[in-house]
């Protein structure tokens, strides 16, 4: 469902500020489900993989951010057939 946002070219080109941004205030709900965010430690390669194996597992995501990313995908499905 979401592998079109969360694939490792499409998270670079998000970035990690704006990535950094989204995920931040779902952190006590993916903590609750045992998932951490990526570690801004980390360089670009690694950091980005940890985030794309957050996206990964849409099953053990929390309720909250699982209806942000069915949004923000059916709002990019809404543009895009404007555009064509």
């Amino acid at each position: 469902m979401f592998k079109r946002v969360t694939g490792l070219d499409a998270l670079k080109g998000i970035g990690r500020d704006l990535l950094a941004r989204f995920l931040d205030p779902f952190e006590d709900e993916l903590a609750a489900s045992h998932i951490k965010l990526p570690d801004p430690s980390l360089g670009d390669t690694a950091y980005f993989q940890q985030a794309a194996a957050i996206f990964d597992s849409p099953g053990t995501l929390p309720d909250r951010l699982t209806i942000t990313l069915a949004t923000m995908a059916e709002m990019v499905r809404d543009r895009t057939r404007k555009k064509g």
